[in-house]
């Protein structure tokens, strides 16, 4: 297990994606043929997307998602021991 550092309401998603992985929500590019079409898909989707995303994750907290697991998550079934 692991034991946290600070309050988990002061934690975003985007903390915890960035330490996973510190690329994943990047919007660095590395494109040759800056005219192509590459480049403008990047631009008008792939851009605008990890823009949302990065916005998304900064504004939940692994504390709400913690709150939300636990409202939505269905009681367990009862054991039956024969």
């Amino acid at each position: 297990g692991y034991k946290l550092s600070k309050n988990p309401d002061s934690i975003t998603f985007y903390d915890i994606l960035n330490a996973l992985d510190n690329n994943i929500l990047s919007n660095d590019n590395d494109i040759e043929d800056e005219g192509g079409l590459r480049a403008s898909v990047n631009s008008c989707i792939w851009d605008e997307l990890s823009t949302l995303m990065s916005g998304f994750t900064k504004g939940m907290t692994l504390g709400q998602f913690i709150e939300l697991h636990k409202k939505g998550k269905p009681e367990p079934e009862p054991m039956y021991y024969i």
